[in-house]
């Protein structure tokens, strides 16, 4: 027989050699589906890793949420205004007023007292006393502005005195404050209540009818925004009916970022437009907003 007729034969015995060979070395509890790829098995963690901890205050280990969290940032700012209060005291003596809730926030501060140091007013006129008062006073006597007649409008006499208190000594002669409450007020169809104001203004614009045309700064946070819708509008035709020579006019509005102010902004720039003014309006953005509103003839 030649070589070829024992090659089938051959090559059965060597396929069924390996095969038995395959098999024994297979473990008896693989079978065919262990042998198929598989996903691999998700390990669990542990419930403890599973839960996300929930911070808490360090001081008395309550829970964080989003109240306590803006109390503890207020009493966090409070701290260190009075730590920087503390400092100017043993070096100068002196004591801040404070800068948040109802006064001026300190960026608001910073923006003032760039005017006053820009501008060389011959009047400020400040509707509702506070921070801003000792402010204002305070940047008249570092940049010398002597002649710069202040004058502030408030509603509450305990208001009033307490910044009367605020402000130095040297400050009480130029910063005049003047107690004036909230009386109706009315202007075409709206009626308002406003600061009882508009004698002293006339009596103030005589003593300056000299200097006219003058410059005039008037900063305006009040009356309060509970007062009446658009509360603190009527200050413009307050000054424009005292100042019947009125040429050049910068309104620092506080509280922009309401609806009431926003709109009362609007209605300033009508009323002065159709009076012939050009105006300039840019919107600060300020802790509670506020619009620089400039006015020129």
């Amino acid at each position: 027989m030649s070589f070829f007729s024992f090659w089938p034969f051959k090559r059965t015995q060597q396929t069924e050699t390996t095969m038995r060979t395959s098999d024994a070395l297979k473990p008896e509890s693989m079978t065919e589906a262990t042998l198929s790829p598989e996903k691999p098995e998700t390990v669990s963690q542990p419930k403890e890793q599973q839960t996300l901890q929930t911070p808490t205050l360090p001081q008395t280990g309550t829970p964080l949420t989003l109240e306590n969290l803006q109390e503890t940032l207020d009493n966090l700012r409070n701290q260190l205004e009075a730590y920087i209060n503390l400092q100017l005291f043993f070096s100068q003596g002196q004591l801040l007023p404070p800068f948040h809730g109802w006064p001026i926030s300190p960026d608001f501060a910073v923006q003032l007292i760039r005017l006053i140091q820009k501008t060389p007013y011959e009047a400020i006129f400040e509707f509702g006393s506070g921070s801003s008062t000792v402010i204002i006073a305070k940047a008249l006597q570092v940049f010398e502005r002597t002649q710069t007649l202040h004058a502030v409008f408030e509603h509450k006499s305990e208001f009033l005195e307490k910044t009367r208190m605020l402000l130095p000594p040297a400050a009480q002669e130029q910063s005049q404050l003047y107690f004036t409450p909230l009386v109706p007020y009315k202007e075409t169809v709206d009626i308002y209540k406003y600061y009882d104001c508009a004698k002293v203004l006339a009596e103030l614009a005589a003593k300056l009818k000299d200097t006219e045309p003058c410059r005039i700064l008037c900063l305006v946070d009040g009356p309060p925004g509970f007062t009446c819708k658009n509360a603190r509008y009527p200050v413009l035709s307050h000054l424009l009916a005292a100042f019947s020579k009125l040429r050049y006019l910068d309104i620092l509005l506080d509280d922009y970022k309401r609806n009431d102010e926003q709109e009362t902004g609007q209605k300033w720039r009508y009323m002065l437009e159709a009076k012939g003014f050009r105006i300039h309006q840019e919107i600060l953005p300020l802790e509670k907003g506020a619009l620089l509103f400039q006015a020129r003839k």
